[in-house]
């Protein structure tokens, strides 16, 4: 599929500027657009990955194209059912989003590739952070805008600790369970230190997954421990 190389290049640089379609219900309709000029009949499919990245359904009366992961996955089914399609642009502005619905995209862009042979291009518009670098990294090549803000490499769990609110107003909650860690979290008493080793493990391997990620994707040009030292969770623009 090497041919395809140039003028997939060609359409993503295109696809950066260009205004496919504008509504306010959000519609899950599909359009296809000429953007260069050609008696061709290929096509290249550009695939947007927009807003938290998770199987959550979005919480607005006007959004009725679902969550992300299942429109991502529509997208790619179809494209793989498509004898025209030669290519994917993944048009990603996303802050991130949770692990596992990230691990699923970055895993079926994978498939995708493997399954097709067609190249598929992450294209980094506004913010393509955390989650977003993680699926992006999936991807054959990544294209970004020198403003892009990307990076945010980690991994959080936040466990909020209302026990000092609650007591100011007299509420105490009486807690009945199986096990010493069966309300471990819970945001009515503060985390013991079983119970921060515990997440903080947590943490530590699926932080250890999001690097492997990122280095079997730069494992050319950066070492692991290259990557570790840049992966502290802060965020950098593009250029």
């Amino acid at each position: 599929m090497k041919k395809h190389w140039p003028i997939l290049i060609v359409i993503v640089l295109a696809a950066a500027g260009c205004a496919v379609r504008v509504d306010f219900l959000g519609e899950s309709r599909m359009q296809e657009v000429l953007l260069l000029k050609s008696t061709a009949r290929e096509k290249v499919l550009v695939v947007d990955v927009e807003g938290m990245i998770s199987s959550m359904e979005p919480g607005s009366v006007f959004n009725r194209e679902g969550d992300v992961l299942s429109r991502v996955y529509a997208r790619l089914q179809m494209a793989a059912e498509d004898k025209l399609v030669r290519g994917i642009i993944l048009r990603l502005d996303t802050p991130g989003g949770d692990v596992t619905s990230s691990d699923i995209l970055y895993r079926e862009v994978l498939k995708f590739r493997k399954k097709t042979g067609l190249p598929v291009v992450a294209l980094m518009m506004g913010v393509a952070a955390s989650g977003g670098y993680y699926v992006a990294s999936a991807c054959d090549a990544i294209i970004a805008h020198p403003s892009t803000i990307t990076g945010s490499i980690g991994v959080i769990s936040l466990f909020p600790d209302v026990e000092g609110l609650l007591s100011k107003v007299g509420v105490q909650v009486q807690v009945i369970k199986s096990g010493d860690l069966k309300d471990a979290g819970s945001p009515f008493r503060n985390l013991s230190e079983q119970e921060q080793r515990l997440f903080q493990g947590i943490i530590d391997e699926l932080y250890e997954r999001f690097l492997e990620v990122i280095h079997e994707k730069r494992k050319d040009t950066l070492s692991l421990e290259e990557i570790r030292q840049l992966a502290d969770g802060r965020v950098y623009t593009a250029s």
